[in-house]
């Protein structure tokens, strides 16, 4: 899955902002229309854990079912090619409707999900809703565990306790997007640089058509070109990626398809070799001594949820510091995230 990106052949829309949002109760199930159930929304940041961003304990100790919704407008050349709804990441189950229809669910609050909306979004206003789960259970990763405790006189309890040692926050965590592609399109790209300046790529196209591709060196010379959906270069000299000099290359691909169309994309990468020599682990062959920490993605008010000022603030403290990397302390992170240490030397 290709991170959302504006290229000459496709476009994006950000739907980040204020939505609406409502806790579940036990017996309350989402249906689409306007019933009952959508009515009393309070407004909500996406992406952001909500856990925090009112006072209470029926936000700090909610467990189950939450309701966001919002309405988005699409444009009649956004209907023209393949049109596709992207969520970064929603903790810890998502069940997505459009216009009343259900386009799916999925399962696990660290990683980017996507569905194609073509032919179901409709010129004009649109309703979105997101039945989102926060429960962690033995199903889950992370883990954890749900607890009912009944008192004589008092209602029963429900707490979900986690199996780790920080809080489970939850919410749409990551932005949302609306993106647009033709309708043969580059699905995925796989490309690998080793310190000898050979590299491989591999690409996974939908329909019939010709792929090229061109190499850019960190300058933005083309230092490549061939064609093929997977194949190797050589080029004879090339800078490596070093936390000390984080040069990025790039690999442009164009699919020009058999209907006319077609589509590029640019995926960034570096010329280097991670490997285990003895007691030493080893970049571009040379020894190389991790310094950091342990990190969470964890901001005031927010949460887990995504902040790009706070992740270029973290970079900033690492540097300043004299570190060059951290642990991704427990799940996978944000795509932002590791794009940037990438660019800037973190591993």
């Amino acid at each position: 899955m290709l991170y959302p990106e504006m290229t000459k052949s496709r476009m994006v829309f950000d739907l980040n902002g204020v939505w609406d949002f409502k806790l579940l109760k036990a017996d309350e199930q989402y249906a689409p229309g306007e019933n009952a159930l959508c009515k009393d929304m309070i407004p909500m940041p996406v992406p952001s854990s909500y856990n925090d961003i009112y006072e209470g304990r029926a936000f700090a100790d909610h467990v189950g079912d939450m309701l966001y919704k919002r309405k988005l407008t699409v444009t009649h050349q956004m209907l023209e090619g393949r049109l596709v709804l992207r969520f970064g990441s929603v903790t810890h189950k998502a069940e997505v409707w459009l216009n009343g229809e259900c386009l799916g669910s999925h399962r696990g609050g660290f990683l980017p999900f996507q569905f194609d909306i073509t032919g179901k979004a409709r010129e004009g206003e649109n309703d979105l809703a997101v039945v989102v789960n926060n429960i962690v259970d033995s199903t889950t990763l992370p883990a954890g565990r749900v607890v009912r405790q009944k008192f004589p006189g008092l209602p029963e309890e429900i707490h979900n306790l986690p199996n780790f040692d920080f809080y489970n926050y939850s919410g749409i965590m990551r932005p949302v997007c609306l993106y647009t592609t033709p309708r043969q399109y580059i699905e995925d790209i796989t490309v690998y640089g080793r310190m000898d300046g050979s590299f491989s790529w591999e690409t996974v196209c939908r329909g019939d058509g010709e792929v090229t591709v061109k190499v850019l060196d960190p300058s933005g010379k083309e230092v490549f070109s061939a064609g093929g959906r997977a194949g190797t270069g050589q080029l004879d000299s090339v800078s490596l990626w070093a936390p000390e000099h984080p040069a990025m290359y790039r690999l442009e691909v164009t699919l020009k398809g058999t209907d006319g169309e077609w589509d590029c994309y640019e995926e960034a990468f570096g010329f280097r070799e991670v490997e285990i020599r003895g007691c030493h682990l080893c970049l571009n062959g040379k020894p190389v001594y991790l310094k950091g920490f342990g990190k969470h993605e964890d901001t005031p008010v927010r949460g887990r949820g995504f902040d790009m000022a706070y992740n270029v603030k973290d970079i900033a403290l690492l540097k300043w510091i004299g570190a060059n990397s951290f642990r991704t302390s427990h799940y996978p992170y944000c795509e932002e995230m590791l794009r940037l240490c990438d660019r800037e030397g973190i591993l």
